[in-house]
């Protein structure tokens, strides 16, 4: 099943090709591949389901009040409403859970008029077979103004631009567009032919301590999947959180943020040095502070995870119940075939 579930993301339309039943059962066995169906039959298996629109998730990965405040003016299509980035709080956790693309679709349900910002979040995370829904649910007349600029070509050069210059919504719509997270760019010193090239994070860690919207394009990359720890291509090894710390002090929100995502403080440049030696000492204080902060984290997180474990141990086992659930979705997914077959007994 997880192979079939991992052929489904690469392609959406895939699931198209299963019947009614079979899809509904799919849709029943991941609550994700909801999201891949044509509208017309997610909409009765999420009606068997039951699915509602999720509360709002005030604090989560998605910085959603310095989004807010960056997209106010310079694009307000893609905030949506004054909710809705509060919906896709869930759909940016690692890993999101089956139900997280079930509570955007069930929003959009409700208000297709956000359909056309949904696809584009979706898209610019990486949900891709998300998104493609989105966009069929998405009106055509008259066409959301985003889903527009969604839909023309992305240009990696341009891109690789516009994160070094920090320009946020520009940022957004080249990821919807197919630009990856994991692109190569230009040579950081364009004069010299052997130097390392760009990966977005580290000229997104770069251009923060100079640019307003730096810091949140490194934020949005990092919940695009992109590889805290990859090294740029070429002989010198750059990493996003060396490059980040040769910035100095204005660029500590940014080494606090890639350290909190996992960056490896221990990988050194091809001149032998780590992020901690590149810095000042501004910089090299507040890199092990947070070095330490997640240390901790993690030793807590860890003995929570055994006390959990125990406890459940010392619980009996509860018997397996029957899916009323899945009675439903295929019973839904019968009923989309039409009225030209008669019931199954």
């Amino acid at each position: 099943m997880g192979a079939v579930l991992g052929l489904l993301e690469l392609d959406a339309r895939l699931l198209v090709l299963c019947g009614p039943t079979s899809s509904a059962r799919l849709a029943c066995a991941s609550a994700a591949c909801v999201s891949t169906l044509p509208a017309e039959r997610r909409r009765a298996v999420q009606a068997a389901q039951g699915v509602e629109e999720p509360e709002l998730v005030e604090h989560g990965p998605l910085p959603v009040e310095a989004l807010t405040q960056a997209l106010r003016t310079a694009c307000p299509e893609l905030l949506g409403d004054r909710t809705w980035l509060h919906l896709l709080q869930p759909l940016c956790s690692s890993p999101p859970p089956d139900a997280a693309a079930d509570g955007v679709l069930a929003a959009v349900a409700r208000r297709p008029a956000l359909a056309g910002c949904a696809a584009v979040w979706a898209a610019a995370l990486g949900r891709r077979a998300l998104a493609v829904e989105l966009q069929a649910m998405a009106p055509t007349e008259p066409r959301p103004a985003v889903l527009r600029s969604m839909e023309e070509t992305g240009n990696v050069e341009q891109f690789f631009e516009d994160v070094l210059e920090g320009r946020l919504v520009s940022v957004i719509l080249h990821l919807a567009r197919g630009v990856t997270v994991e692109a190569t760019g230009p040579a950081i010193h364009r004069n010299d032919v052997g130097c390392c090239r760009w990966t977005p994070l580290a000229a997104a860690a770069d251009s923060a301590a100079r640019r307003t919207q730096g810091l949140l394009i490194a934020h949005l990359l990092l919940l695009a999947r992109a590889d805290v720890n990859r090294s740029c291509p070429g002989p010198c090894g750059w990493t996003p959180l060396m490059r980040a710390a040769s910035c100095g002090a204005p660029a500590i929100p940014t080494l606090q943020l890639l350290v909190q995502a996992k960056a490896d403080v221990r990988k050194r440049h091809e001149n032998g040095s780590t992020a901690l030696e590149m810095g000042d000492q501004t910089s090299a204080r507040a890199l092990r502070a947070a070095r330490d902060a997640r240390s901790r984290a993690e030793e807590a997180a860890a003995a929570a995870a055994t006390a959990a474990g125990a406890r459940g141990a010392a619980k009996p086992k509860a018997r397996p119940k029957s899916s009323a659930a899945l009675l439903a979705l295929q019973n839904a997914g019968r009923s989309s075939k039409g009225s030209g077959r008669g019931t199954r007994r």
